[in-house]
């Protein structure tokens, strides 16, 4: 048997956020970011990013990596606290945005958050549980939030169901859930974009310079051929 093609072996896991990553029905791990590490190692045969087919929560994800018990993670945001925990490649995987989504039959023009707030208290804002769209909601001031939503798929049935006036999440989430549900016809995206940030690659600090400069090398050649941009075009960025 011949021994690997790689020489670099890191360390990663998978979030539960579909869809940067996801179980398909064969109970295969796919999403944006794993087409994005498929990618990186189709570029750069030496990397072999492993462990990106199995879930780790969130909180521990970030702790492993602050610990170099990981080595990388795909898709994560940059933040002054993070920026003094992880080493962020400055390329921006994508772009994402929080949007608001209501049934196409329902006229209400939503351009900033100030609308949300005039909503009476009864016009509930739906939002993911635990996520950072509920956070920032928080943050914002809006008080008329419902998030309990479980997951993006809750998220819409709760909006057709009439539980709420609006959902509010990011335009990765929803457009996928949207189209996996298939309302299409039935749920609309409002195009105001309430606030826009992009997930990078971060590594451990443990990991060596050498390895980061690998990595950005193959990123940088997945920009320039336009493959990153047909990976984010999929996903309806």
């Amino acid at each position: 048997m011949s021994p690997p093609s790689y020489s670099v072996e890191l360390r990663t896991a998978a979030q539960d956020s579909p869809p940067k990553y996801f179980l398909d029905e064969s109970g295969k791990m796919r999403g944006i970011c794993v087409d994005i590490i498929d990618a990186l190692m189709e570029k750069e045969p030496s990397l072999k990013f492993v462990g990106y087919d199995k879930y780790l929560p969130f909180k521990r994800m970030l702790r492993s990596l602050e610990l170099g018990e990981l080595d990388v993670f795909v898709g994560l945001k940059e933040n002054e606290q993070r920026k003094s925990q992880y080493v962020f490649l400055d390329k921006p995987l994508y772009e994402i945005s929080y949007v608001l989504a209501q049934k196409t039959h329902h006229e209400l023009a939503i351009t900033n958050l100030n609308v949300l707030r005039k909503l009476s208290k009864y016009e509930k804002v739906l939002t993911v549980f635990g996520s950072a769209s509920n956070r920032y909601l928080q943050k914002e001031g809006i008080t008329n939030v419902d998030g309990s939503a479980k997951s993006p798929q809750k998220l819409l049935n709760m909006l057709m169901a009439g539980r709420g006036r609006v959902a509010f999440y990011h335009n990765l989430g929803l457009n996928q859930a949207i189209k996996q549900a298939g309302l299409e016809s039935e749920i609309r995206i409002l195009p105001a974009k309430l606030s826009t940030y992009s997930h990078k690659i971060a590594f451990s600090k443990s990991v060596n310079p050498e390895v980061i400069d690998l990595v950005e090398k193959a990123l940088e050649s997945l920009i320039s051929s336009g493959e990153l941009t047909e990976i984010q075009s999929q996903y309806g960025l």
